[in-house]
């Protein structure tokens, strides 16, 4: 598989023209595509012409078939025209986000990370060479997206490397990283002070659908200046200036100079 040495089985002789199938012989090969997929190996010629013998053959793994080959989780699905599972196709909401801090020791492009979900596939990284600022602080933020299956939940790692093998503290810089997940700190083994590698796990939990938003309270109704409706009671009638009736009594006659009438004898 590139990285290592181990037994072979011969598996088939094969002439020109001629193909083995695992699928025949009980194997599944899982080198080629990290999956339990049929590994197909055919012989479109050989020339015996060169020393040693020489062979043009074809190695075909074949894909998906339908969505259930592929990782749901990683929510793919599959494109049946290539046979191959094309993730983050499919249905997906998001689990929440990784805050990575990294500070830099004085050799920046040794360190390397990578953030990996419970089925090992790699939801993103950084290469050594990507940090050159050295005794620097770096912060990114890494978004995980998952398929809505609570199942899908689970154990996610980040791993940071460094090339030389001295970590990025304490021998050439006082660097170091550290992760929070959703807001809360994760828990870091050494914080930078590693050889080759070091590993910190988080937990994922998925929900069966995105995260509701809260109902927008209604507004509260604006202070308006207008004056409030008129009074319902019918107001006081208004003093007048005008006299009262005439007193309905006679006055009495007034004194007279003229005698009363002359004695009688």
């Amino acid at each position: 598989n590139g990285f290592g040495y181990s037994q072979s089985l011969l598996r088939a002789t094969l002439a020109a023209g001629q193909a083995y199938d695992s699928r025949n012989d009980g194997t599944i090969s899982t080198v080629f595509s990290g999956k339990s997929d049929p590994l197909i190996v055919v012989v479109n010629d050989i020339d015996s012409s060169t020393n040693p013998w020489s062979a043009d053959i074809s190695i075909i793994v074949e894909g998906c078939q339908s969505n259930n080959d592929c990782n749901a989780c990683n929510a793919e699905t599959c494109d049946l025209t290539t046979q191959q599972c094309v993730a983050g196709s499919g249905p997906t909401v998001k689990a929440g986000d990784l805050a990575i801090t990294i500070l830099t020791d004085r050799y920046p492009t040794e360190t390397a990370w990578s953030v990996t979900d419970p089925n090992a596939n790699e939801i993103d990284s950084r290469s050594s060479g990507y940090y050159t600022n050295s005794e620097s602080t770096y912060t990114e933020t890494v978004e995980i997206w998952t398929s809505p299956d609570p199942s899908c939940g689970g154990e996610y790692k980040f791993t940071i490397t460094d090339t030389y093998g001295d970590g990025i503290c304490c021998s050439w810089g006082l660097g170091s990283y550290g992760l929070t997940w959703n807001g809360i700190a994760v828990d870091t083994p050494t914080g930078g002070e590693f050889g080759d590698s070091e590993e910190a796990t988080f937990q994922v939990v998925v929900s069966s659908g995105p995260t509701p938003v809260p109902p927008t309270p209604s507004p509260v109704a604006a202070a308006s200046d207008a004056p409030s409706s008129s009074p319902t009671g019918n107001p006081s009638a208004l003093a007048s200036d005008s006299p009262s009736s005439s007193p309905t009594a006679n006055p009495a006659p007034e004194a007279s100079d003229v005698p009363s009438s002359l004695p009688s004898a």
